[in-house]
């Protein structure tokens, strides 16, 4: 999956691991969900991408639709930026935590 991921401009999906894995492989994150997508916005939220869960009620017409997420599709170098600060906090992190205290 993460080469197809790799190879692909965005990952559209109501599926969080999907959208994802989308984007640490390089692609476009869009939260699309027939309901909700409040648990897309807080999980992308933490990582600065919480803009690729648009809220698109279920009466949202299908042109809209599309130019909402036509507007995200050209937001791609700020989804690679996001996960590459997200990396580094956590290699951060990780370094913090095998260092012992002193």
């Amino acid at each position: 999956m993460r080469h197809l991921y790799r190879r692909s401009h965005a990952v559209i999906s109501d599926r969080l691991h999907a959208l994802v894995i989308g984007a640490t492989e390089g692609a476009v994150p869009v939260a699309f969900a027939p309901s909700s997508v409040a648990k897309a916005r807080r999980t992308l939220d933490a990582v600065g991408l919480a803009k690729f869960a648009p809220a698109l009620s279920p009466g949202t017409s299908t042109d809209a639709a599309a130019s909402a997420i036509g507007a995200l599709l050209s937001e791609r170098q700020s989804v690679v930026t996001s996960v590459e600060r997200a990396r580094n906090d956590l290699r951060g992190l990780a370094e913090r935590l095998r260092t012992p205290k002193r």
